[in-house]
Formats: C-alpha cells, structure tokens, sequence
C-alpha cells in the first residue's frame, strides 16, 4: 500500500469505526501530513514510530501544547492502526513530552 493510501485507510477508520468527527479527522490529516513532511525532510519511515518519538520532540520544542497533545494522540492512532495491520513495530511507545 502507498503512503497516501495508508493515510486515506487510517482516516476512513476514524470516521467508519472509530466514529470521530470530521474536525479531528481533518486535524488527525494535517498532523500526518506534517509528520510525514518531517520524515521525508529526514529521509525516515512515517511508518516507524522511532520516526515518530523524533517528531514529536521536535514539535515539543515549538508548537503549542494543545497542539504537541493531539498530534501524540494522532500518531498514536496512527501506529496502533499499523500494528493491526501488521506494518508497525511490534514494541513502540511515543514519549511522553512535557508540554
């Protein structure tokens, strides 16, 4: 599966199974997006959440913290969603930032 297919399958879960609404889809998108943009500037894997621990320290650093909170829960989604499929690492945590 593509990249952007992924993207589109983990964002037709939000709205099909998991029942978001369409705000914190689109949100939950562009907080992809900007992850996916942080992995290709770094020549990473946004499918790796070590990828994902290094973006979001970055993002720690200079976003606002209710932004930094939703992208955690965002990318946290995003690799569980993974896993499930079995295209994630099995063991994976994102850090905790201090916000």
């Amino acid at each position: 599966m593509t990249e952007s297919g992924a993207v589109e399958e983990f964002l037709a879960y939000l709205r099909l199974e998991c029942h978001l609404a369409a705000t914190t889809v689109e949100a939950y998108r562009q907080d992809l997006e900007a992850l996916i943009a942080f992995c290709h500037a770094e020549a990473r894997d946004p499918g790796d959440p070590r990828a994902g621990a290094d973006f979001m320290v970055q993002e720690a650093a200079r976003a606002a913290s209710a932004t930094v909170a939703r992208r955690r829960a965002a990318l946290n989604r995003w690799y569980r969603f993974l896993q499930a499929r079995g295209q994630a690492l099995e063991d994976w945590e994102l850090p905790k930032v201090a916000l």
